[in-house]
């Protein structure tokens, strides 16, 4: 996409006026659609038809940290009214979070009044282009969507992909603002952002972006980690996200097959601030049953994790009477329900009806 600064809009809008040819409104409309414009926020006035009203001001505090540091990653989309004077279309949130940021310009793209079906001609040509990076393409999917009311499906069709083709684009723009600037200045590629939309936690997303860009960490490295990641101990993802373990010493911890171990060589890890190297040795001990000197390691007691004992206090909260627990190294377990009679049994069974 070409990025247009200063007063070059002015000069592209300047050649409108009632009597433009077709051909001519087709230039203008095709050059408009690929140009990112810097346009003043005071000269854009909100949309009066826009069925949002309300925004969650938390997440527009969040965005606005994020427009601080990196700028506005996804463009909005305005209407010329004529001289400096814009409507928005699309983006308010994002326009919103601009102004709480306090700058003074957003990227913007353009449209005139009655391009519809031009727009929509010369976006799906765009796209058909090779120099364009898979957040630019995303951008344009999304414009077709918001801009031309439809459908994923509906925009298959009309680019010739894929549905699913279509959704993974999209789900890359739910990235955060540093992944995705760097998919554009392509230091992680595609491949290894389709890997990272899966994990919800934006944490380890970052963490695992770090490592792409500083080790140059391959695509299958990315998606083993992504699969660790769904399946992880609440205090790896805690212990990883907060920097007191690596990627190194999680990845060696989460692969061990026992969670019961897991727990205890993480405890040890963040305790004696083991190396990769001395936790994969503590890993070993513990998986053989003996230490350096042939004692053998008792297997540590089964502990339930933070998440679970949540879980068994509600129960007992909920059901007023004593709830064991447990819970084995793959996942499965079983829960126990005490009563004291017949009267008390129904009265539990009663309460979990409701």
């Amino acid at each position: 996409m070409k990025k247009n600064k200063g007063l070059g809009i002015g000069a592209l809008l300047s050649t409108m006026n009632t009597n433009l040819e077709t051909e001519e409104k087709k230039e203008l409309v095709n050059q408009l659609s690929t140009t990112v414009n810097e346009i003043a926020l005071s000269n854009i006035e909100a949309n009066p038809y826009n069925p949002r009203v309300e925004f969650e001001e938390e997440a527009l505090q969040e965005l606005s940290e994020s427009i601080k540091i990196h700028g506005l990653i996804q463009p909005i989309t305005v209407r010329h009214l004529g001289g400096e004077r814009f409507q928005l279309i699309s983006g308010e949130r994002r326009l919103r979070a601009s102004k709480m940021a306090g700058i003074e310009t957003v990227p913007a793209y353009v449209r005139i009044a009655g391009d519809d079906a031009m727009l929509e001609l010369a976006l799906i040509e765009n796209i058909q282009r090779q120099d364009l990076n898979s957040i630019e393409i995303a951008n344009t999917y999304e414009r077709l969507m918001d801009e031309m009311k439809i459908t994923h499906e509906t925009l298959a069709k009309r680019v010739g992909k894929k549905r699913s083709t279509v959704s993974n684009y999209l789900r890359l723009l739910k990235l955060p603002a540093v992944i995705q600037a760097a998919i554009k200045e392509e230091k992680i590629t595609m491949g290894h952002a389709k890997a990272l939309v899966n994990v919800e936690n934006l944490s380890l997303v970052n963490v695992v972006c770090k490592e792409i860009i500083e080790q140059d960490l391959s695509v299958r490295k990315t998606e083993h980690y992504a699969k660790l990641f769904s399946k992880a101990l609440p205090d790896l993802i805690q212990g990883l996200t907060s920097s007191v373990i690596s990627l190194g010493h999680f990845e060696k911890i989460s692969e061990t097959p026992d969670i019961v171990i897991q727990l205890s060589v993480y405890k040890e890890v963040v305790r004696k601030r083991l190396s990769i190297p001395e936790t994969e040795n503590l890993i070993s001990q513990f998986l053989n049953g003996s230490n350096n000197s042939g004692k053998t390691l008792s297997k540590p007691e089964a502990k339930l994790t933070a998440a679970y004992q949540r879980v068994k206090d509600n129960l007992k909260s909920l059901l007023s009477t004593k709830v064991d627990l447990k819970v084995d190294k793959n996942g499965k377990g079983q829960i126990v329900i005490n009563f004291h009679d017949v009267e008390d049994l129904n009265r539990i069974i009663e309460t979990i009806d409701k």
